[in-house]
């Protein structure tokens, strides 16, 4: 009977410390899982803010350079247009007042000419 008692405690003794590491096991795995679930969410979240930000870096840095260039193109063509424009105008006022002298010359020399 005594064996009987001694076995029953025993076998109550290794369930319970079983069960205690049962749990102490079950709760270890719980809490890594937890922390490295974490971790990677840490990880994961990190690294979606850089490569936003450096996508967002990206685009302002393109789209600053593509409107500078585009400023500068527009630039020089008005530059270069008004000085055609005023290339052309200085060359047809200058024409112009060449054939009027010319004329006018022409026509006093003839009066001369004419009256003389």
């Amino acid at each position: 009977m005594l064996g009987l008692i001694i076995t029953l405690l025993l076998e109550c003794i290794y369930f319970t410390l079983d069960l205690i590491i049962s749990l102490l096991l079950e709760c270890i795995y719980f809490t890594l899982d937890l922390i490295i679930s974490l971790l990677l969410e840490c990880i994961y979240f990190t690294l979606d803010l850089i490569i936003s930000l450096l996508l967002e870096c990206i685009y302002f840095t393109l789209d600053l350079i593509i409107s500078l260039l585009l400023e500068c193109i527009y630039f020089t063509l008005d530059l270069i247009i008004s000085l055609l424009l005023e290339c052309i105008y200085f060359t047809l006022d200058l024409i112009i007042s060449l054939l009027l002298e010319c004329t006018h010359f022409t026509l006093g020399i003839t009066i001369l000419l004419y009256f003389h």
